[in-house]
């Protein structure tokens, strides 16, 4: 089978989940036998593209894309993996409503009338394809993210934490690397809301990682919450308040992996996640979590995690008092062995994976 993928051209400058996903699939369709190509514009002709079995585009930016390749394509299946917010405030809802019927009156068809399949990794991702850009439910059929197994351990030989807190200090000159910290893993950007951890940092008096970079719209951000950092630092006469901003990693780098499991309470504080690939990463390594309850996919952690409101520092702030006058308490052992369980028995990457190939042959034999 050959199959043609593609996104918008940026999206490498900085991988988060959504280029995890096109790596990771892109690297088991190639072991299952299929060839796998990326869509370049400088050197794919369209005579090319009636010649692939499947298009897969990841993303619905520069959604241009999918006329293009029905135009010079009709035949072949066009899938698209979608990374969505829905519309939460009443005014963005109000304008989805009324661009619908404008394009109602008018008889103008959507550029998402152009996929023959949606692929939402959630019922929610779903309702919003279906409640706001006009996709009918067969058109959709939800195929959750896939979760590395190789975040179950570390590969240090030094042991599951020393690796990275080895790196930490050496890099902060020791700083850090001793005490507990608290994790978070994301890229920068306002709805992963940095500004609620910082704040609620500096009023526990916690010790803080970050791992991720920016986007280039987003670099204002970017220094914004350092600058918040370094202020929270300068006002606590303990010392115990720090941060320490770590660059993003390889999703592959074993000081990823060693981070997760070195951690003293993982935090995923986002005012939106439509799936969190983070939490399930840190989840596989045995790391305690403290969860954002504007998670679509909340269902996975219920009972083991602690759960906080994204607009509220004072409850984060609760959580982590609560760990840190607790000590830092680790998870049970025997709970975190059915946890993991959980999580690869429903989104290792071999069953999505598996899936995913299953749909391309039902759509390339159909079509």
């Amino acid at each position: 089978m050959r199959v043609l993928f593609s996104t918008y051209p940026t999206a490498f400058q900085n991988p988060g989940g959504g280029e995890q996903i096109i790596d990771a699939l892109y690297s088991r369709l190639k072991a299952r036998g299929c060839e796998v190509l990326f869509f370049d514009p400088f050197t794919m002709p369209p005579s090319k593209i009636p010649e692939f079995d499947i298009i897969h585009y990841f993303s619905c930016v520069q959604s241009e894309f999918w006329t293009y390749v029905k135009n010079v394509a009709p035949q072949v299946p066009l899938i698209v993996t979608p990374t969505l917010y829905a519309p939460r405030d009443w005014k963005t809802r109000f304008r989805f409503l009324l661009r619908n019927l404008r394009w109602d009156l008018l008889g103008k068809r959507s550029v998402f009338s152009h996929p023959d399949l949606f692929l939402p990794c959630t019922d929610f991702e779903k309702q919003t394809l279906t409640q706001f850009y006009r996709v009918s439910p067969q058109r959709c059929e939800v195929v959750p993210n896939g979760i590395e197994d190789f975040f179950l351990n570390d590969s240090s030989p030094e042991g599951p934490s020393s690796l990275f807190r080895k790196h930490l200090h050496e890099k902060t000159r020791g700083r850090f690397g001793q005490g507990p910290f608290v994790l978070h893993v994301g890229r920068f950007h306002p709805v992963k809301n940095h500004f609620q951890l910082i704040a609620a940092a500096e009023k526990a008096r916690v010790a803080v990682v970050f791992i991720g970079s920016a986007d280039s719209e987003n670099l204002a951000y970017f220094e914004e919450c350092k600058r918040r950092a370094r202020l929270a630092e300068t006002n606590d006469s303990s010392g115990e308040t720090r941060f320490f901003f770590q660059s993003q990693l390889e999703h592959s780098d074993p000081l990823l992996a060693s981070a997760y499991s070195s951690c003293d309470l993982f935090v995923l504080m986002s005012r939106f996640e439509t799936f969190g690939i983070s939490a399930y990463e840190a989840g596989l390594a045995g790391a305690p979590i403290a969860l954002t309850k504007a998670m679509v996919t909340l269902a996975d952690f219920q009972g083991w995690v602690d759960l906080f409101d994204s607009e509220s520092h004072d409850e984060l702030r609760q959580i982590l008092q609560k760990f840190k006058d607790a000590r830092w308490p680790k998870p049970d052992p025997g709970e975190v062995k059915r946890r993991k369980a959980s999580i690869l028995n429903k989104y290792s990457w071999d069953l999505v994976s598996n899936r995913i190939l299953e749909i391309y042959r039902s759509k390339a034999s159909r079509d």
